[in-house]
């Protein structure tokens, strides 16, 4: 990240804390500005850093509005058929779809991220197809479960190749209890749980509740794993407890290194 770019967001940061409201407006802008990113790594932060915008705009009505005007502009020029924001050395792609519904994220809007999804299905389906994984949750949380479904795969065989996906990815991990495996199984169950809940959703949405508690049995069955099974009912029945468990792990380490510091002293 250009430390440029770092300071004109940490400037938004403290003069947001203390009450400067339209120099923090005037940083965010700058900083979302600022020129191309020179990795994917930093665009990914650039969305992240949005978050900062959206705190302000809760607090501040020209930052609201500034962020719809973004959102506007952005979305006008994804369905005029600039779908990528940036190409990089790498081959990595920033496309601009993702941008477009993390500021509808920030300004609570899913229903205009499914919009411009079913927009740019019309005008654009492969650009569509690309990024219906970044529309899904707008798009179920929408009510539109007949576009979601044009998407996904037979949910029963869908689900299969997912368990056997994630029981190989945790047997890869074997008796390895290190903290970094434990972020990886944790997000490869989190992926999972997320899959089946939007399968689930759909079918719900399209009347078939049965259908739905079937899929939830068979694909739980298919786990290897007891533990694994349990934290992904754990996540399926309370969304979040994987991030709890992940926050928790880490602050067991920060309180590991903390104690392992004062006893070097």
């Amino acid at each position: 990240m250009n430390p440029d770019r770092m300071a004109l967001l940490e400037a938004a940061t403290a003069a947001r804390a203390t009450g400067e409201y339209a120099a923090a407006l005037r940083h965010n802008e700058a900083f979302h500005a600022a020129g191309p990113a020179d990795s994917l790594g930093s665009f990914w932060f650039s969305i992240f850093a949005l978050g900062e915008w959206a705190a302000l705009a809760a607090v501040y009505p020209p930052a609201r509005q500034a962020l719809l005007d973004l959102r506007d502009r952005e979305t006008a020029l994804l369905l005029a058929g600039q779908a990528v924001v940036q190409r990089f050395a790498d081959g990595a792609v920033a496309r601009r779809f993702k941008l477009v519904s993390e500021l509808n994220q920030q300004l609570g809007d899913q229903r205009a991220t499914c919009d411009t999804f079913m927009a740019l299905e019309a005008s654009a389906p492969d650009e569509a197809r690309r990024n219906f994984v970044d529309a899904s949750g707008a798009i179920v949380a929408s009510g539109e479960y007949a576009c979601a479904q044009r998407y996904l795969a037979e949910p029963s065989a869908d689900m299969r190749k997912c368990a056997a996906s994630l029981n190989a990815a945790i047997a890869s991990f074997g008796t390895d209890e290190s903290h970094p495996s434990f972020i990886r199984k944790m997000g490869e169950m989190g992926s999972f749980a997320s899959h089946l809940r939007l399968h689930e959703q759909v079918l719900e949405g399209l009347g078939d509740a049965p259908g739905a508690q079937r899929l939830r049995a068979d694909a739980l069955a298919a786990l290897d794993s007891d533990a694994t099974r349990r934290i992904v009912q754990q996540e399926l029945a309370q969304p979040g407890t994987i991030a709890g468990l992940v926050s928790e792990r880490e602050m067991e380490r920060d309180a590991q290194r903390a104690r392992d510091s004062d006893a070097t002293q």
